[in-house]
């Protein structure tokens, strides 16, 4: 897939999808996929997506995730990724 695409799909799901099918599809790509995979794509949205577009995307997902989900999301990117591709 290209950055567009994937950003396009990203925004569709936030838009229509209720936050308990996002929350699943979250989970199920993070379970699923190779650690390679996810840190590739988080890799490719910070770099190509707007400080504006990842602000809406967090505040989003801060919006109608629970505490204990985004504890296992933020803890599943920080066990995953070097220190060089979080900063």
């Amino acid at each position: 897939m290209t950055i567009e695409q994937l950003k396009w799909v990203v925004t569709q799901l936030l838009e229509y999808m209720s936050i308990e099918q996002l929350t699943s599809v979250v989970t199920q790509l993070l379970e699923y996929m190779t650690i390679e995979q996810p840190r590739w794509v988080v890799i490719e949205l910070l770099e190509y997506m707007t400080i504006e577009q990842l602000t809406w995307v967090v505040t989003r997902l801060l919006g109608y995730m629970t505490i204990e989900q985004l504890t296992w999301v933020v803890t599943q990117l920080f066990e995953y990724m070097t220190i060089e591709e979080l900063t």
